[in-house]
């Protein structure tokens, strides 16, 4: 019996490491239950950018009846060196009125919804903003009960709706291009998701092309032609709302740009313009010459020869040809007397050769200035005689005129003379006056008289 007792006492007092641990974490636990304890439901809470929003906060004291309480809710700064942004303080005294303190940038926006018997004290928020997209924190503070969690925090996700997205081509909508079709929304909270939808031009829904790509909002098209030309639209969505934009697409081939096509068309109307300036300098030059020769030939500014330039011609050709016959012409005599000089390789150049060849020239161009003298002066005689053919019949016609009017004149005037006479010769008759004209006018007295 005595030999048994140790080996009881021994069991007793060495006891399993378990059960050691188990009975710690126990005592641990009615610790815990009896001190401050603050919590947030939800790690996360989202709102819609300018609703109202409310944060539930929920604390159990050690104690049921407190003389005093202090609830606070601050926010996490975005630099994350600066201090707490104060929302709201609410002090509450068994034997006074509670007090509320609201912060500047929050007054009109947050209030608190508190119950100290229910152990409560919700933040509500109103017209949200991105900025309140912020991390919140509810603290819990009672005198002598400081055991415990005194403080719970929360995140607060202030959700915006896409903006109207901008849809953009990237590239030349031309044959065998390829080309990026791009939607992107400047706001949007969570970041909203894209997508492309195609349309063919009788705006039939259809299916992108097998090889196009939609990818965050870049939908990439390869080797395009006519077939993808239609209408695109592009939808930015989140959990919020939806937006959308649309843009036609018209491929067109290379030779239809505009712009290359109106270039091509600029240049030759401007070729066309120089080729027509070129030519009609080119006339006028041509007419400037031939009438530059045709008056040096001999004509003169009003397109006539003079007799005397003819006489003159003749008188030097005749002059020239006697010379030339007798061996005696100056021009050759000149040009003899000229030292002989070899060319520019060195030959000996024949002078006599060199005059005749000049003469020979020198004569032809005399023949042709005398036909061309010749034939203007025929022109000039029918031109004479067609004038001349005008003055006679003009004078006929003329005579012949005056004539008749002259013998018309006259015959009025025999008329006019019988009938004077007449009527003359019956005033004679009946006042039996002697005839007036019979007697020879008077003659004043100092008047001298004819020698």
């Amino acid at each position: 019996m005595t030999s048994s007792f140790p080996r009881n006492q021994k069991g007793l007092f060495h006891l399993n490491a378990d059960m050691i641990l188990t009975i710690y974490s126990l005592f641990a636990v009615i610790h815990l239950a009896s001190s401050l304890t603050v919590e947030i439901p939800l790690p996360t809470y989202e709102f819609a950018r300018g609703g109202n929003g409310t944060i539930p906060c929920n604390f159990k004291p050690q104690k049921a009846d407190n003389p005093s309480i202090i609830i606070s809710w601050t926010a996490n700064p975005d630099n994350p060196e600066d201090s707490d942004i104060d929302i709201l303080t609410y002090y509450y005294y068994s034997s006074a009125a509670p007090e509320l303190d609201i912060t500047d940038g929050y007054t009109n926006r947050a209030s608190l919804q508190v119950d100290i018997a229910k152990g409560s004290a919700n933040l509500m928020l109103s017209s949200l903003t991105s900025k309140d997209s912020r991390v919140h924190q509810c603290d819990v503070k009672i005198p002598k009960d400081t055991q415990g969690k005194q403080s719970d925090t929360t995140n607060v996700v202030v959700l915006v709706a896409p903006s109207k997205p901008i849809c953009v081509v990237q590239g030349k909508a031309e044959f065998y291009q390829n080309i990026n079709l791009t939607c992107r929304s400047e706001e949007g909270m969570p970041v909203p998701t894209y997508k492309w939808q195609s349309y063919d031009v009788s705006n039939n829904p259809r299916q992108n092309p097998p090889k196009a790509t939609d990818v965050n909002g870049v939908l990439s098209l390869y080797n395009i032609s006519t077939e993808t030309s239609g209408y695109y639209i592009c939808t930015s969505a989140n959990k919020i709302g939806s937006a959308s934009c649309n843009l036609t697409l018209a491929v067109m081939p290379y030779s239809m740009n505009i712009g290359s096509t109106a270039g091509i068309i600029g240049g030759c109307l401007v070729g066309l313009l120089l080729l027509i300036v070129i030519i009609v300098c080119c006339c006028r030059r041509c007419r400037k010459k031939d009438l530059s020769e045709e008056y040096t030939m001999g004509s003169a500014e009003d397109g006539e020869y003079t007799d005397k330039e003819p006489q003159e011609l003749e008188a030097h050709q005749d002059k020239r040809l006697n010379s030339k016959a007798d061996g005696n012409d100056e021009h050759d005599d000149r040009y003899d007397d000229r030292p002989d000089r070899d060319d520019r390789q060195g030959r000996p150049v024949n002078r006599q050769y060199d005059a005749d060849r000049y003469d020979d020239r020198r004569s032809d161009y005399d023949d042709r200035r005398s036909d061309r003298y010749d034939d203007r002066r025929s022109d000039r005689d029918r031109y004479d005689d067609r004038r001349s053919d005008y003055d006679d019949r003009r004078s006929d016609r003329y005579d012949d005129r005056r004539s008749d009017r002259y013998d018309d004149r006259r015959s009025d005037r025999d008329r006019y003379d019988d009938r004077r006479g007449d009527r003359y010769d019956d005033r004679r008759d009946r006042y039996g006056q002697p005839d007036d004209r019979s007697r020879s006018p008077n003659v004043p007295a100092n008047k001298p008289t004819r020698a």
